[in-house]
């Protein structure tokens, strides 16, 4: 399979986890950060799979899986901690930011995706960093 059609495969099914979890969980407060958390998870994996890194990361010998968890809790605390805040200034913000025209996009849905988008764009730049070799402490330059 090409990389287009991947990265469409990944599209479809980030969109999918995340109206399969927000669709029953609409009616809670916190259905909204388990559904972006959940379509954040399958974008970031599912664009490591389709630029072939998935083995690079979790691959037999590769020691790095533990570090790539940590640093994808990190960005998904700073997604929810995003659309927490975003909800919250959201009743001051003027109402030309808010109001929805007749396709339901507004400047604050732009704003807030943008966001989003801002957050998976440095989880994917941080993941792409090379793995540091492990320095010994008190070695000698040579």
């Amino acid at each position: 399979m090409s990389k287009s059609g991947k990265r469409r495969v990944v599209s479809l099914a980030a969109t999918v986890t995340t109206l399969t979890i927000y669709i029953p969980l609409m009616g809670t407060a916190w259905g909204i950060y388990a559904a972006m958390s959940a379509g954040y998870t399958a974008t970031i994996f599912g664009l490591a799979w389709s630029d072939g890194k998935l083995e690079r990361y979790f691959g037999e010998g590769s020691g790095s899986s533990g570090k790539v968890l940590q640093t994808h809790v990190v960005f998904l605390l700073l997604v929810v901690g995003w659309i927490w805040f975003v909800q919250f200034v959201k009743p001051s913000l003027p109402l030309w930011v808010v109001v929805e025209g007749d396709s339901h996009e507004s400047w604050f849905l732009f704003f807030s995706l943008l966001g989003i988008i801002g957050l998976l764009i440095a989880e994917l730049s941080w993941l792409a960093k090379p793995a540091e070799r492990d320095e010994q402490v008190g070695a000698s330059p040579q």
